[in-house]
């Protein structure tokens, strides 16, 4: 008499804790700013902005997905990878926040509070390598008691939702950056600068490595900004020439000559690095350059 084999119960497929899930959000938001931080560069043409955007995005893009794999779709080999990645950029995070954070200590007013920000991020980022390594861990074993994840076509609508809060991260981010890098006499609000408080038809042009712009000020809304940095020690003029941005539609954003017959000026150098702000008490007109090399 033939004996029935009994049947193995099918495993139940693993289930990520809350840990797990706040560590993948994390990552997952992360990414969506990252990519919502590069995405004027892949509307607005700028050789450095534009190869940064190409560089970063697709990494950030293919690490969203695998991410997704992972926590949603309990893909074990997706977890490797995100593991790894995480790793990798945790290391990379690690040395940026340390060398920083050191720096502003040696100025920072709040020592206390430098150290407590360094350390919260150190804690999260060793919180989401932790809670990834487990997840992998996780996976792996139910991959040998049996468990595959099968393949579908649909998404739950926690999927959705994550999909829109992605986008929305993105946008939300983006938009606001995502302004022209050049403009002749526009709003403060149209461009990508920060501009003092009162300041208005500006002319500007932006690259990665120097800021020029020109923008109407009155005299009293230049002196509360110039009181507001300690840094910058203003000299009187009573007579300079520099260069301006041209605003003639014949020659748009060329660089002219402009004399400041009586004014302020603030001058810094250091090696490649400098910065001049100039303003014109007449024209009630501040001139601003600043460069990285």
């Amino acid at each position: 008499m033939n004996e029935t084999q009994p049947i193995a119960p099918i495993p139940s497929a693993p289930r990520p804790g809350f840990v797990q899930v706040s560590a993948a959000l994390i990552t997952i938001g992360a990414a969506a700013a990252t990519i919502g931080i590069m995405l004027p560069g892949l509307i607005y043409w700028e050789v450095c902005f534009t190869a940064g955007s190409v560089l970063f995005v697709p990494p950030a893009l293919y690490f969203l997905y695998q991410q997704y794999r992972s926590t949603f779709r309990h893909d074990s080999s997706a977890a490797a990878r995100i593991l790894a990645m995480c790793v990798a950029a945790a290391c990379l995070v690690l040395v940026v926040t340390q060398t920083l954070g050191f720096a502003e200590l040696r100025s920072s007013q709040s020592p206390l509070m430098v150290v407590a920000v360094v350390l919260a991020i150190d804690l999260t980022v060793l919180v989401v390598i932790v809670s990834h390594w487990r997840w992998y861990h996780q996976l792996r074993a139910a991959n040998a008691e049996g468990y595959w994840p099968a393949a579908s076509g649909s998404f739950s609508l926690k999927e959705l939702l994550l999909a829109f809060g992605v986008l929305a991260v993105v946008l939300g981010i983006g938009i606001p950056l995502t302004k022209p890098n050049e403009g002749i006499r526009v709003n403060p609000q149209q461009t990508p600068l920060g501009l003092p408080s009162g300041a208005r038809e500006v002319t500007y042009r932006r690259t990665s490595y120097t800021i020029r712009y020109q923008c109407h000020l009155d005299e009293a809304s230049f002196l509360a900004w110039q009181a507001k940095r300690d840094d910058w020690e203003f000299e009187p003029i009573s007579q300079a020439s520099l260069k301006i941005l041209s605003e003639d539609p014949a020659t748009p954003l060329a660089l002219v000559p402009h004399i400041v017959q009586s004014g302020w000026v603030y001058h810094w150098h250091v090696e490649d690095q400098g910065l001049t702000i100039t303003y014109d008490r007449d024209e009630e007109r501040l001139f601003y350059y600043s460069h990285s090399r």
